[in-house]
C-alpha cells in the first residue's frame, strides 16, 4: 500500500525542513538548536502516528466503518459536545460517578447534563436514552 501525504503532512514536512535548514538556506531559524531539534522529534512522532491511523483506518472492515457515521435520534443536533459525551457513557451503562470521575466533571453536573439530554431527545430516563441510542446504533448495521 502506498502512502500520500496530505496538505497538513506536506506542510509539516516542509516546517521541519526549514527548522533542520535544508529547505530554506538563506534564512537561519531564530530558535536555539535544542528547540529545533525537539520540535522536530515532535513532528516526526506526528506524522507517524497520522500515517499509522490512517493505515489502520484503512485496514477497518466497511460496517466498523460504518459505526463513525452513526445516525442520532431527532434532537441529537440540539445537545452540546459534554451533554452527547455523558449520554453514551450512560448508554454504555456507566453510573452518574463513573460518568463523572470518566470525563473530569462533578456527579451533580453529571445529572444537569442527563436532564439536557433528557429535555432534548423528549426520553423520561436514562434506560430510554440507553435503549434509544442502542436502537440508533443497531440500526446502522
Amino acid at each position: 500500500m502506498s502512502y500520500a501525504a496530505t496538505d497538513a503532512e506536506a506542510q509539516a514536512i516542509e516546517l521541519v525542513g526549514f527548522l533542520d535548514g535544508t529547505e530554506v538556506e538563506s534564512q537561519p531559524s531564530p530558535l536555539p538548536p535544542a528547540a529545533k531539534q525537539a520540535i522536530i522529534a515532535e513532528l516526526d512522532r506526528a506524522i507517524s502516528a497520522i500515517a499509522s491511523a490512517k493505515a489502520a483506518v484503512e485496514t477497518l472492515p466497511p460496517a466498523r466503518l460504518a459505526a463513525s457515521s452513526l445516525s442520532h435520534p431527532a434532537g441529537w443536533g440540539r445537545l452540546r459536545a459534554r451533554e452527547r459525551q455523558v449520554a453514551h457513557r450512560l448508554a454504555a451503562g456507566e453510573s452518574d460517578e463513573e460518568v463523572a470521575h470518566a470525563l473530569g466533571i462533578s456527579v451533580a453536573t453529571t445529572k444537569s447534563h442527563l436532564r439536557a439530554v433528557l429535555a432534548a431527545l423528549s426520553l423520561r430516563s436514562r434506560w430510554e436514552v440507553r435503549h434509544v441510542l442502542t436502537m440508533s446504533v443497531e440500526e446502522d448495521f
